[in-house]
């Protein structure tokens, strides 16, 4: 049975890396074959302008939308998100070697607890310093918007229930 679901995983794997691999932009080839490019006819520099303007203008419009509703969302989802690590961690902690004799640990036992401290300092460098990038904190915000749409939907079943 075990061998199954293993199988099963391996398979469940490579759909998602197979679906990951077709949803990544088109890369030019590596041998530079295809098509020789058309050349573009000349625009006037006036227009060139015009367009970077109304192009920087429709962007700052869109940013300062999403500032206004999804920000908020972003702050939960992160801190709900490390929140949820934290405990995955504090759960998974390794036993305490502080008390054993050295010739009792193993190398196993030392693994275990560098890799839970460094993964604890690592979430609490994470917490502490969000990214200031606009894409990573959006994306904090859908993370944030999934988070409550499944808690209302668990809250309404439960209270069906």
């Amino acid at each position: 049975m075990s061998e199954i679901v293993g199988v099963a995983f391996i398979a469940l794997g490579a759909v998602v890396l197979f679906a990951m691999g077709m949803r990544l932009p088109k890369r030019r080839s590596l041998l530079h074959v295809g098509p020789p490019p058309i050349p573009e006819p000349e625009t006037p520099l006036a227009d060139v302008l015009q367009q970077f303007e109304r192009q920087a203008n429709e962007q700052a419009q869109l940013n300062e939308r999403r500032r206004k509703w999804l920000r908020p969302f972003s702050i939960f989802g992160r801190l709900a998100v490390y929140a949820v690590l934290f405990l995955v961690l504090y759960a998974y902690w390794p036993e305490d070697i502080s008390h054993k004799p050295f010739a009792n640990l193993t190398l196993s036992d030392v693994t275990k607890t560098v890799a839970a401290v460094v993964i604890a300092l690592l979430l609490i460098r994470a917490v502490f310093e969000p990214s200031d990038d606009d894409g990573i904190k959006d994306a904090w915000g859908w993370i944030g918007i999934l988070i409550v749409g499944g808690v209302g939907i668990g809250a309404i079943l439960l209270l069906k229930q």
